[in-house]
C-alpha cells in the first residue's frame, strides 16, 4: 500500500558501524600509545641525564658527574656530558670506566633518547666515549701512548685532536709524534694541534702538516727571542720578545723563498699592543729595556703613553727598576701600573721616577691587608677605598705609615657611607667636601682623626 513501505532500502549494518569501529580502532591505538609513552619522561633529556649522574655516583675513582640534557619535544630528547675522574687514575680503572660509559649508552640510547659522546677527564687529558667498541678501544691505546709520548703534558681526543706540549721546544716534535700516531687510526684525517704556552701548530680541517709555516717557525725561533707562535697551513703569524725586533723578523720571513706559500703573516711582540699613530721608537725602547719580568703581564702604548699591566705590586716594582729615572720615560705623558680586573683595584701614575718608587711602595705597605678594597695613586696623592667603617679606625695608622707627609689624600668604604678627603700631616688637615651632599658620619669622622693623630 502507498504509503507503508520504507523510503529507502536498508541500509548494511557493516557500512553502518564501520566508521565507529575506525574510530574505536585509532582510539585503540592513541591509547597505547600514550601508555607506552608515559613509561618516557616528558622531559627526556634532563631527565636521562639524572639517571646517569645516579649510574655513576657512587663508582670509585669517578669525583664529578655533569650532564646536559636537551629536551627537544615531548618524550623526546638528548643528552651529553663529562666525567671527571681522579689524576692518579690507572689505564686499566680509566679502560674499566670507559667499558662502563659505552655500556650504558647503548642500553639508553633509544628513539626516545640520543646519547652525544661522554667526555671523560683524567688531570690534563679527556677522552671522548661512545657507544662504538672499536673506537673506544683505540681512542684508550691512543691515550696510553700520548701519555707515553716525550713532552706531551696533556691531550684532548675526540673528532679533532688537541695536544699540550711542555715547552715550545717541544712542540713540532710533539705534533708530529701525535700525527703518527693518528695516522694508525680512523681519526687519521681528522684536525690536530699542538699547543704550548702561546704557541700553535694546527693542519687545519684536513689534517696536513703546515711544513711550510713549521720550517718559517724553526728558521725564526733560532734568529729571535719568540714568545709566540701560530701556524697552520693557511696563515703565519709571530710573537716576539721586543718590540723593536718585529721589523726584522717581518723582513726576515719575507726573505724566505717559500714566504709566498704560508699565507698571510702577522709579525707582533707578545706582550706589546700599540694603539694610535705617531712615532712609537720612544716608548719601544722603554718596552725592550723592560723584555721578559715575571708578573708583567700586559703593555699597552700609544706614541706618548705606557700603560703595565702586572700581577702584584712586587713586579711593578721589578717593571720599575728597570724603566729607572730616563729621560724616555720622564718625558712621556702617562706611565701607568694597574693590575688585570679590580680585585682589588690597583693602579699608580707617574712619570717622575722617585714618585713612582714611593707609591709603589705605600700600595705593597696597604695591599698587605685585606681591608684594602681598592687603591689609586698619582703624584698629587691617593684614593683609598676600604671594605667597611668599623675598621677604620685601626685602619687610620697604616694609612699614616704609607703615605709620604703632604699627599692629599681620600680614604672612602665600599658603600660611599664614609669619604674623607685629607692632608697627610699631623694634626691630620680635613679637606672640605666639593658638594653639600658630600657628608659623613662626624663621629666616625672624629673617631678616624684622632686614631691618626695619635698614630707614630
Amino acid at each position: 500500500m502507498r504509503g507503508t513501505e520504507p523510503r529507502n532500502p536498508p541500509a548494511d549494518r557493516n557500512a553502518i558501524f564501520a566508521p565507529s569501529r575506525r574510530r574505536l580502532a585509532a582510539f585503540a591505538v592513541l591509547i597505547v600509545t600514550i601508555t607506552g609513552l608515559s613509561a618516557c619522561s616528558a622531559n627526556a633529556g634532563s631527565s636521562g641525564g639524572e639517571k646517569f649522574e645516579k649510574f655513576l655516583a657512587d663508582e670509585p675513582d669517578v669525583v664529578d658527574v655533569r650532564t646536559a640534557g636537551t629536551n627537544n619535544l615531548p618524550f623526546y630528547g638528548s643528552v651529553g656530558g663529562s666525567v671527571t675522574v681522579t689524576d692518579d687514575a690507572s689505564e686499566k680503572r680509566v679502560g674499566e670506566l670507559a667499558d662502563l660509559i659505552a655500556g650504558y649508552i647503548n642500553k639508553h640510547d633509544s628513539t626516545f633518547l640520543s646519547w652525544s659522546p661522554v667526555r671523560l677527564e683524567i688531570g690534563d687529558f679527556a677522552l671522548s666515549v661512545d657507544g662504538v667498541q672499536a673506537h673506544n678501544d683505540e681512542m684508550l691505546s691512543l691515550y696510553s701512548q700520548l701519555k707515553a709520548t716525550d713532552g706531551v703534558v696533556g691531550a684532548t681526543i675526540d673528532d679533532r685532536t688537541l695536544v699540550d706540549a711542555s715547552s715550545a721546544a717541544e712542540l713540532v716534535g710533539v705534533y708530529d709524534a701525535a700525527a703518527a700516531l693518528l695516522g694508525d687510526t680512523h681519526r687519521a684525517d681528522t684536525p690536530l694541534t699542538a699547543t704550548a704556552r702561546g704557541f700553535v701548530v694546527s693542519g687545519g680541517e684536513t689534517g696536513i702538516r703546515p711544513d711550510a709555516a713549521i720550517d718559517a717557525f724553526t728558521a725564526a725561533a733560532a734568529t729571535f727571542d719568540l714568545v709566540g707562535a701560530a701556524l697552520n697551513p693557511h696563515a703565519f703569524g709571530l710573537k716576539l720578545q721586543r718590540q723593536t725586533d718585529v721589523a726584522a723578523a717581518t723582513a726576515f720571513i719575507a726573505a724566505l723563498p717559500y714566504a709566498a706559500s704560508l699565507g698571510p703573516i702577522t709579525v707582533t711582540s707578545g706582550l706589546v699592543t700599540q694603539t694610535g699613530e705617531g712615532d712609537f721608537t720612544q716608548v719601544n725602547g722603554i718596552v725592550d729595556r723592560i723584555g721578559a719580568v715575571t708578573g708583567l703581564l700586559e703593555v699597552e702604548s700609544t706614541p706618548t703613553q705606557l700603560t703595565l699591566t702586572v700581577d702584584s705590586v712586587t713586579a711593578a716594582q721589578r717593571v720599575d727598576a728597570l724603566i729607572g729615572d730616563a729621560v724616555d720615560a720622564a718625558t712621556l705623558e702617562s706611565l701607568r701600573y694597574q693590575f688585570e680586573g679590580d680585585d682589588p683595584e690597583f693602579v699608580v701614575i707617574g712619570t717622575d721616577y722617585a714618585v713612582r718608587q714611593s707609591s709603589l711602595a705605600t700600595a705593597a705597605l696597604l695591599l698587605t691587608d685585606d681591608f684594602v678594597e681598592s687603591i689609586v695613586l698619582n703624584p698629587s696623592g691617593g684614593w683609598v677605598v676600604v671594605a667597611n667603617t668599623a675598621g677604620l679606625v685601626e685602619f687610620a695608622p697604616s694609612v699614616k705609615r704609607a703615605f709620604a707627609a703632604g699627599s692629599g689624600i681620600t680614604v672612602q668604604t665600599v658603600d660611599r657611607e664614609f669619604q674623607l678627603e685629607f692632608t697627610a700631616v699631623t694634626p691630620l688637615i680635613v679637606v672640605p667636601p666639593y658638594f653639600d651632599d658630600e657628608t659623613t658620619d662626624p663621629l666616625t669622622e672624629a673617631a678616624f682623626i684622632a686614631a691618626w693623630n695619635a698614630a707614630p
